[in-house]
């Protein structure tokens, strides 16, 4: 009762802490060391829940796969594109004002623009190859303890409905897609290990 109170915490610290005092502690905290992950599609998301998934004891305690089914939007295209996005209208033109007076504001959204195609590329490149299917398929067949699979629209929406990058990515919700996406999923799982879902 008290590691999963532990495992509860802010701090996920606590438990792993709690891990290290000895042989029956970290075998009695270990089952709350991991039991939700996060998923998006793409690639070191799908990494992190395949090494999860493979991993001989971390793989047995997860009970809920969060996939993240927001998309980044393919209209943005252009670094005035992504400006026009990521601010508000009279944030923007105080930035159009100020832009002769801070060269590294510039170029820190020039970096983040760069970061925002990166990982839009990323994620059509999963989707198109088929290795978000296979990849969560997969995972899934090797987490025996899955209880639930839940979609959100991002991380921060799942941990307390507070996000503030809504504006990056597309119209929300996109649950249609990843239902579907989901029900593949669950579809191969299925005929893979004979297991009802």
């Amino acid at each position: 009762m008290v590691f999963r109170i532990l495992s509860k915490s802010s701090s996920r610290n606590d438990i792993r802490n709690v891990r290290l005092t000895c042989k029956l502690f970290e075998s009695l905290a270990t089952p709350f060391l991991l039991p939700r992950i996060y998923c998006a599609p793409l690639s070191i998301s799908l990494t992190t829940i395949t090494a999860v998934s493979i991993h001989p004891v971390l793989s047995k305690y997860v009970k809920e796969v969060v996939i993240i089914c927001n998309r980044y939007r393919s209209d943005i295209k252009t670094l005035l594109d992504y400006k026009d996005a990521v601010l508000p209208g009279y944030l923007r033109q105080f930035c159009i004002d100020q832009h002769h007076k801070s060269e590294e504001k510039n170029l820190a959204m020039e970096f983040a623009f760069s970061e925002y195609c990166r990982h839009y590329n990323d994620q059509t490149a999963m989707e198109n190859s088929g290795e978000v299917i296979a990849r969560l398929c997969s995972a899934l067949l090797r987490m025996p303890s899955i209880e639930k699979v839940t979609v959100t629209p991002n991380h921060d929406f799942y941990l307390d409905n507070c996000s503030n990058l809504n504006y990056l990515r597309g119209p929300e919700p996109a649950y249609n897609g990843a239902f579907l996406l989901i029900a593949r999923v669950l579809s191969h799982a299925c005929q893979s290990s004979g297991v009802q879902y």
